[in-house]
This record gives C-alpha cells, sequence and structure tokens, in this order.
C-alpha cells in the first residue's frame, strides 16, 4: 500500500531527517494499508496526525528529541502507551470532552476531543485538521492542552 508523508514548518534538511524517521517508524505496517502522517513543526514541538488502517486521524504533539518515542507510544509499541489529561484538581473526577470544530481551510468539521474538569481554565492550542491537515488554534483544558493529551477525528 501507500505511505503519505505531510511536513510543513520546518527546513528542508529537517524536513528529509523527520521523513526518513517516520518512513522508519510506519513504512512496515504500509503493507498493511494506506497510512497519511502530517506533520506541523510549532517550535520546538511537532504536531502529529496519524491517519491508517488501524486509526483515524489520531493527534498528539511531539518534542523534536523524542519523535520515535511518542510514535512508539500513539502506536501502541512498547510498554508505554499514551496517558491521559491528568485531571486538574484530583478531587474532582474528569469526564471526555468532545468540542465540534470547523476547519477555516477546507470548511469540513471536525471533533477534538480531551478530558477535562468541571470550571477548568482554557487554553489555546494548535490542532492540525483531520481531513486536510491545515492548522486550526482552538481552546481545550488546561490540563490537556499542557500534557497536549486530545486527539482530532474525522466527523463521519
Amino acid at each position: 500500500m501507500a505511505l503519505t508523508i505531510l511536513c510543513a514548518g520546518c527546513s528542508a534538511s529537517e524536513r528529509e531527517q523527520v521523513e526518513g524517521e517516520v518512513r522508519a517508524i510506519i513504512g512496515p505496517r504500509a503493507a498493511d494499508g494506506a497510512w497519511r502522517v502530517s506533520l506541523v513543526k510549532m517550535g520546538s514541538r511537532w504536531s502529529v496526525t496519524l491517519d491508517g488502517p488501524s486509526r483515524s486521524a489520531q493527534s498528539f504533539v511531539a518534542e523534536s528529541g523524542r519523535l520515535r518515542d511518542s510514535f512508539a507510544e500513539a502506536l501502541g509499541d512498547g510498554s508505554r502507551a499514551p496517558s491521559p489529561a491528568p485531571a486538574a484538581r484530583a478531587d474532582v473526577p474528569a469526564r471526555v470532552t468532545r468540542d465540534r470544530h470547523r476547519c477555516a481551510s477546507c470548511g469540513r468539521s471536525f471533533d477534538l476531543i480531551y478530558e477535562t474538569v468541571p470550571d477548568e481554565a482554557q487554553e489555546i492550542v494548535s490542532v492540525a485538521c483531520p481531513y486536510c491537515w491545515a492548522t486550526s488554534a482552538v481552546l481545550v483544558g488546561e490540563a490537556a492542552a499542557f500534557t497536549q493529551a486530545f486527539i482530532a477525528e474525522k466527523v463521519e
């Protein structure tokens, strides 16, 4: 099958290096079906969205030096699993929040899913549209923004 890598916000040499890392990580999985990986450089971090046969538009943020580890966590390789956003207050249970957003670029709707607690402050984060990979600035709960524990999903 195919592996498509979309990369933005970085130099040509950095793009070449990151694409090589992604090919090494995702390459063997491409035999199972088509994969699309979007990487958007934001300062010292990468906003990553994976779309493949076993997942639909899974988004996460990775530090530049931890790209391989972050992919392994997102793909479920090894003993580490992506950790959910911690509750802002331990005495109040977190709840899953699903906010609908519309991409300013392609106009399609997508859901942003994260955990929050009542009366939690919100922060602005950058999210890649799961359809066209354009980035949008959206509000999420403070804990989810801090840990980058949110997922953008296509609305079917």
